[in-house]
């Protein structure tokens, strides 16, 4: 089986932590922020056996603003983008909204 280093930069914590204070602060719902934050962390843990099955995004504005290879996972309404590299790296670019995505 395939290994990939997953490599979560600082600016995507900080993404993942609006968005988990988002859920706890505006819904006054802490028990499913810390269940979401659980589910987000299981994905990126998945991301080191799993990166390479999903397929490669053709959509213009991913393209024009990760690379050419670029790939997601999506986890409820956002979205992980990422792209592998040839040294077995993933490297996680952003964890946005799918709504951000424009699909042109």
């Amino acid at each position: 089986m395939k290994r990939f280093t997953v490599i979560v930069p600082q600016s995507v914590l900080y993404q993942i932590d609006e968005y988990i204070n988002f859920i706890s602060q505006k819904y006054k719902a802490p028990l499913t922020a810390y269940r979401h934050y659980d589910a987000l962390m299981q994905v990126i843990r998945n991301l080191e056996t799993t990166a390479h099955l999903n397929p490669i995004r053709y959509t213009e504005s991913l393209q024009r603003n990760y690379g050419a290879f670029v790939r997601r996972v999506n986890f409820i309404n956002m979205t992980f983008v990422y792209c592998i590299y040839a040294n077995d790296e993933v490297y996680i670019h952003e964890f946005i909204a799918q709504k951000m995505i424009k699909d042109k």
